[in-house]
């Protein structure tokens, strides 16, 4: 039900400015233009974001026509993708009803859904990003052949360099990142060694690199606006006056998870607890913890905030909690506290 919600739009309803706006015209002028390397707003070039997006959403506007639907179809399947990611990892690893809840936990958050229904870069950026940390959690668990951890290692390669191609640096920053840290925590080196293997690191430059050599070729101010000034001067000034506090994005999470935030408190069960050897023996959980904390804690300290980038910390809290939810013996039988605070979130909303 959740899915067929994030999927269905039964009535017209017109783009917002100014995010809507702008993520539907420029695709709407590449397939005008037949320019799909540079991006144009307005007949302007437009470099502050790759054009992965864009080129989603301009092959919609090919299929089904340039309406207020079809530039918003992309972002609405990469949730929908995301949720049966979510089911089919989950059930795998602790049955139906876990599977089905970290579905409907992503999905069902006032963030996951509400993001689904506008035209963003986000929630096609989640959705790569979550096959990216997918990918790893399962080569972290071990066990696997050969064959399987090198398709693992592609798939995580091809995710990352989505990922860059839709939102830039971060794309491979944040998975990488994470993928180092639980290295360190857990003193687990081999799954790392496996994603810099000549296959992995072939697959990420033949996709990420091409469109950022032509760009550059193409305009000659490229490097400098989109590296530096989009990158770093984003992340370290607040040029863009996008300020907020250093609890900003816990808030986000906090407001964005309703109305299960009162279930977050089960997380308890699944934290891998401490010491190296508790976190290696739990590989899954604790990259999933890794992934959730940095995120959070890296866009905390950028001097540019806005609510949806920590989108992709969702389904990895989703998934974290469906997996507690299963390893209780009372399944989800709501606690009072949690029955009288989702009726309450519930009717506030």
């Amino acid at each position: 039900l959740a899915g067929l919600l994030v999927l269905a739009e039964p009535f017209r309803v017109p783009l917002m400015d100014p995010d809507e706006g702008r993520y539907a015209e420029i695709p709407r002028e590449m397939l005008a233009t037949g320019d799909f390397v540079i991006p144009h707003q307005n007949g302007l070039v437009y470099l502050e974001k790759p054009p992965l997006a864009y080129w989603l959403v301009a092959g919609s506007f090919r299929v089904f026509g340039e309406t207020e639907r079809a530039a918003r179809l992309p972002g609405r399947l990469a949730t929908a993708g995301t949720m049966l990611a979510l089911f089919l990892f989950a059930r795998r690893r602790a049955g139906e009803s876990a599977g089905a809840l970290a579905a409907l936990f992503f999905g069902g958050s006032l963030l996951g859904f509400g993001l689904s229904r506008i035209v963003l870069i986000d929630p096609v950026l989640t959705a790569a990003q979550t096959a990216a940390v997918l990918a790893f959690a399962a080569l972290a668990e071990g066990g696997s052949s050969r064959a399987r951890e090198r398709g693992l290692a592609v798939a995580f390669a091809v995710a990352a360099a989505a990922a860059v191609l839709l939102k830039g640096l971060v794309g491979v920053l944040l998975p990488g990142g994470a993928v180092v840290i639980w290295s360190i925590v857990t003193g687990r080196w081999q799954p790392f060694r496996r994603l810099i293997g000549p296959l992995p690191i072939l697959a990420f430059l033949l996709l990420a690199v091409p469109w950022h050599v032509a760009a550059a070729l193409r305009e000659p101010e490229f490097l400098r606006f989109y590296f530096v000034r989009e990158h770093f001067e984003r992340f370290v000034l607040p040029n863009h006056d996008r300020p907020g506090p250093a609890w900003y994005f816990l808030a986000v999470v906090a407001a964005g998870f309703l109305p299960f935030t009162p279930l977050l408190a089960r997380l308890r069960s699944v934290w891998p607890g401490r010491g190296r050897a508790r976190w290696a023996a739990r590989p899954l959980e604790a990259f999933l913890f890794v992934w959730v904390l940095l995120v959070v804690a890296f866009f905390s300290i950028s001097k540019s905030k806005l609510i949806p980038y920590v989108h992709p910390v969702f389904p990895s809290l989703s998934l974290l909690l469906a997996l507690a939810v299963a390893r209780d013996e009372k399944g989800l039988e709501l606690r009072p506290v949690e029955r009288w605070s989702i009726a309450s979130l519930v009717g506030l909303l």
